[in-house]
């Protein structure tokens, strides 16, 4: 339900950096010989990276970018200048890029098994950034000497929007001769205000062959890795610790919303949460049981619903996933449908809870929808929240505070409607946070990760 906002500027700026190339001859060694373990990517432990490295590659340390990774091996291996690539004729640089010198490392394309496959796109992908700054671009060294038969281009994924944005190539290498040195690329990425993923894709599809490619000094800079909402203190029972740093409020964690850069509050912690606390719709009803008289609730998706006919507005259909949906036509006595949870264990005494979920009302609707906690040992059921009248043609984010519940209970959400309504109602998205409850793993909470 999330929808691509601002469309990002991007612009790219080339320059060529002093480093100069000399043909030498290759030492007869493999890429990995020689090279510091910490270097091999397929080892490389997150948990030593810290929030620098996580979006700067330098291959001297330890950094989370992901490498392409065809038939069952990487395709791209860390090196230092002396050592065998590609194959004893192929040019390589006599210095690294961030270094500038013998004993530097960086990173080269040798796809040998990949090539043999028919495999022809390669690519480096960053960790998640949850949001960019106007400056923020990627920056990065680029070695090709020779006569090139691929292209190098930027792709964007933005996670909430599930769009990719693609630049044309980065570089034009179809020139004459040779230029055996170091080269910068800059590509301005601009201001993002949701989660996103940058890629560096290398594509020989159609050539015939493919040149040596090494790539050094990766960087996005000037972007943020945090978000503005991850604080400098972390206080004992009411944070949760992103794995690059800073926390965020417990009531943020598993509310279908990346918070962290990395996207943990949104992973493992939340499959600990009790069967229908958490619950997208997208893998089933998590337990959730629907009745009515003249209508009820039914599970379905957007891609459904572009096929209906009679839908009031155009939002429903143009939403990801699976969802609960009532539609009410021409009734002329009125009715109630009621979509309630599996029961769920007491609230967590000590910590606040919240329930949220996300409300779609559009149409001529006579009746009222009411949220209420019903307690397995008591008669009374406390209205948590209601809501009547008519509505827009989008989703509405509702949160809502929930006082101790000492008792096994349920949500349920009834819409009650009178004669003459015409409305259509959804309901996605529903989280208790991992504040509600004890899960008995107190990682869950103020917790780090490792790996």
């Amino acid at each position: 339900m999330d929808y691509f906002r601002r469309q990002p500027l991007m612009c790219l700026a080339l320059y060529s950096s002093i480093v100069t190339i000399s043909c030498h001859a290759l030492l007869d060694r493999s890429p990995d010989e020689s090279v510091p373990a910490r270097l091999s990517p397929h080892i490389w432990n997150l948990a030593d990276v810290s929030q620098t490295q996580a979006v700067s590659c330098d291959f001297e340390w330890p950094c989370s970018w992901i490498l392409s990774n065809h038939s069952g091996r990487v395709d791209w291996h860390v090196m230092l200048p002396q050592q065998r690539g590609l194959s004893v004729r192929a040019v390589q640089p006599t210095t690294d890029h961030s270094v500038g010198g013998p004993d530097g490392h960086f990173l080269i394309l040798t796809a040998v098994e990949a090539d043999a496959a028919g495999n022809c796109e390669f690519s480096i992908t960053s960790p998640v950034l949850s949001h960019s700054g106007a400056l923020c671009c990627l920056k990065l060294a680029m070695f090709q000497p020779e006569h090139s038969q691929g292209n190098l281009s930027v792709q964007l994924k933005l996670l909430n929007s599930a769009s990719v944005v693609s630049l044309p190539a980065v570089n034009d290498l179809g020139q004459n001769g040779t230029r055996e040195q170091w080269e910068v690329l800059e590509v301005q990425i601009g201001q993002l205000d949701e989660p996103f993923q940058v890629t560096l894709l290398y594509s020989t599809c159609g050539e015939e062959d493919r040149t040596t490619l090494a790539i050094d000094s990766l960087e996005l800079k000037n972007c943020d890795v945090g978000d503005p909402g991850l604080g400098v203190e972390c206080v004992e029972g009411e944070s949760f610790h992103c794995d690059l740093g800073g926390c965020i409020d417990n009531s943020r964690v598993c509310n279908f919303h990346r918070d962290c850069p990395l996207g943990e509050d949104e992973g493992v912690v939340c499959d600990a949460l009790p069967m229908g606390a958490h619950c997208s719709f997208d893998s089933g009803p998590c337990g959730w049981t629907v009745s009515g008289t003249s209508s009820t609730w039914t599970l379905t998706s957007g891609a459904e619903m572009a096929a209906s006919e009679d839908l009031l507005g155009i939002t429903l259909q143009n939403t990801e996933g699976n969802f609960l949906f009532l539609k009410l036509r021409d009734n002329k006595t009125g009715g109630e449908a009621l979509a309630q949870s599996p029961a769920l264990p007491p609230t967590a005494a000590s910590r606040d809870c919240q329930i949220q979920f996300s409300l779609y009302l559009f149409g001529k609707f006579n009746g009222t929808v009411l949220l209420s906690v019903e307690e397995n040992v008591t008669a009374a059921v406390p209205l948590v929240w209601e809501r009547s009248g008519q509505r827009k043609d989008s989703w509405q984010n509702i949160n809502l505070e929930l006082s101790d519940v000492l008792n096994s209970f349920s949500i349920s959400l009834r819409v009650q409607w009178g004669w003459g309504s015409s409305a259509d109602i959804a309901m996605d998205q529903i989280s208790l946070g991992a504040s509600c409850f004890d899960t008995g793993d107190n990682c869950a909470l103020m917790h780090k990760h490792t790996f």
